[in-house]
């Protein structure tokens, strides 16, 4: 398809290249987005909104079927040269220079892309994390569609790479469950029952 549109400009950017798919069917559609929700839910717990403002920045990338056009223009034929389907969209981005920072982050923004850069500074070009971030779960979304999430071992983390039109979104901290007034009201007996105990034991020992 490639060589039939005339091949690549000098301004091309083909690792930014993407292709969309719209999805066949209703059905087809709800089962992604139903799988998108069950991974949401698994990493930022019950935080509903959190969720919804997740969903609402990811609409336009859930038919996005990443791709490695700069190794399918190397070996055509291979793993990575995917057949095209009928209403399938291949976009060859120009040079890209920025990278976005999303999320829970004190300031989010688009920056330059710096050569060499980590993680760690993109986002403290965006102010650095909110208190509600959940760090060990921010990903980067690269320009052709592949998702990469942080890993890490004991207290190391290793975050992803990031490459010139990377999105790198921080996702939020789930809220800790609140205890109810009742739940106060029986700590709050059993510590003074227990404070009761400990003044009758020690007053015995005194005698």
């Amino acid at each position: 398809m490639i060589k039939r549109a005339g091949g690549l400009t000098a301004f091309a950017y083909p690792a930014g290249a993407s292709l969309k798919r719209i999805p066949e069917t209703t059905e087809q559609a709800d089962t992604s987005l139903k799988r998108q929700l069950q991974r949401l839910q698994g990493s930022m717990g019950g935080d509903s909104a959190g969720i919804n403002n997740t969903l609402l920045q990811q609409s336009n990338q859930n038919d996005y079927v990443g791709i490695h056009l700069e190794k399918v223009l190397q070996d055509p034929g291979s793993k990575y040269d995917l057949f095209i389907q009928n209403g399938d969209v291949l976009d060859v981005p120009r040079q890209l220079q920025t990278v976005q920072v999303e999320g829970q982050v004190l300031y989010p923004v688009t920056t330059p892309y710096d050569e060499g850069r980590g993680i760690k500074y993109y986002i403290s070009q965006a102010g650095g994390f909110s208190l509600k971030a959940k760090k060990r779960r921010l990903y980067v979304v690269y320009a052709n569609g592949y998702v990469r999430s942080t890993s890490g071992f004991l207290f190391f983390r290793h975050y992803p790479q990031v490459e010139p039109g990377s999105q790198i979104f921080v996702p939020v901290k789930p809220e800790g469950r609140k205890m109810s007034a009742a739940e106060v009201l029986g700590l709050s007996t059993g510590a003074a029952s227990l404070t009761a105990v400990i003044l009758t034991i020690i007053s015995l020992v005194k005698k």
